[in-house]
């Protein structure tokens, strides 16, 4: 039997420009590589999920394999494969998440080793868990003129790293890809995946599907194709539910609002995410109904019709309360959350 491999990994980007969004860095970091002037260091900032250290790999690949295409993109070979599989001497990952001082001050010790490839890469993710000593180390190493490795340090909070660190080295933030953006992500890996296909043309799988896995991913394409793979295998994430709850408040249905809670909790489905993904949809509708175009906004432009404005405030106010009594509260999600959809049920219902 083959080994199982995740969607996420397996359509990995390998290639510039199946890096979604994220062109004005990619631009620069490629004329750095054709002409040769690498720095000793990148930091690369953003959300969990845009492409840090998918970017950082692509870069380590480009910088060691065997040959090039005339657009810089590596072609596959033995060095390119024992980097994503990180067995490459001289390329190497590390998450700073739980590292000491002692194994950052070994990381730098092992970047001025001679190894046998051409550039050496070391990705730190999680960067900004480093402790203030570590990054005193690792400044040292930085500016020694014997330096002739290549740091790529991810973070998803830049604002943690000493200015020390972030001005000696380039500096790139990626951006969130827009819904479309990650949409088209999950429509192309579709038609390459049979399962799914069979899953649409047996109606199992609907185009308001593909939104759910996009809303619930929080702008994250990772987390956006684990939730298609989710679906696929059989699962339910969070988003499925926000329609049928917003429908059931919109029209004032409390009996309906107890229904989809109870079908959310035998599902396992999490009562915060769907909360939030509620959340995300109800601002959509606000700037659809001000005349601004939303592009997730798309399954939800028939809800315009049920509601106005003003009732959409009063019920975001609803949920930022209940957002707020959550985080100070260890009562159960479900009642809180049950109680705050039945009170934005009965604004609704006041409001016609």
């Amino acid at each position: 039997m083959d080994r199982y491999i995740e969607l996420y990994k397996k359509y990995r980007p390998k290639r510039w420009e199946d890096i979604i969004g994220q062109e004005a860095i990619i631009t620069p970091i490629k004329n750095a590589i054709a002409s040769n002037k690498i720095p000793t260091g990148y930091i690369f900032s953003g959300l969990a999920g845009t492409g840090k250290t998918t970017l950082a790999l692509l870069i380590a690949k480009v910088l060691n394999c065997h040959k090039l295409d005339g657009d810089l993109n590596p072609i596959e070979d033995e060095i390119t494969e024992a980097i994503d599989n990180d067995s490459l001497i001289g390329v190497k990952q590390v998450s700073m998440a739980n590292a000491s001082v002692e194994d950052v001050r070994k990381i730098m010790a092992e970047s001025f080793v001679s190894q046998p490839i051409k550039k050496k890469v070391f990705i730190l993710d999680e960067f900004h868990n480093c402790s203030k000593a570590a990054f005193e180390s690792i400044l040292t190493d930085l500016e020694s003129t014997n330096q002739d490795s290549l740091f790529i340090c991810c973070t998803t909070e830049p604002d943690r790293i000493p200015k020390s660190i972030k001005s000696r080295m380039q500096q790139f933030s990626l951006r969130v890809p827009t819904p479309n953006e990650i949409l088209t992500v999950l429509q192309n890996i579709a038609k390459k995946e049979p399962e799914i296909l069979q899953g649409i043309k047996d109606k199992k799988f609907t185009k308001e599907d593909f939104f759910n896995c996009v809303h619930n991913s929080g702008g994250s394409i990772r987390d956006a194709i684990s939730n298609l793979e989710n679906l696929v295998n059989g699962g339910v994430i969070s988003a499925s539910y926000s329609r049928q709850l917003l429908e059931n408040i919109l029209h004032g249905d409390v009996i309906n609002i107890y229904k989809t809670t109870k079908a959310m909790s035998e599902s396992g489905a999490n009562f915060h995410s769907t909360a939030e993904v509620l959340y995300k949809v109800i601002v959509d509708l606000m700037l659809m109904l001000s005349g601004v175009e939303v592009e997730s906004g798309v399954p939800y432009q028939d809800l315009t019709k049920l509601t106005n404005l003003n009732m959409l405030i009063k019920l975001t106010g609803e949920l930022e309360k209940t957002f707020h009594a959550i985080a100070s509260k260890t009562i159960d999600y479900r009642v809180l959350y049950e109680m705050c959809f039945v009170k934005m049920a009965l604004i609704a219902k006041a409001g016609k």
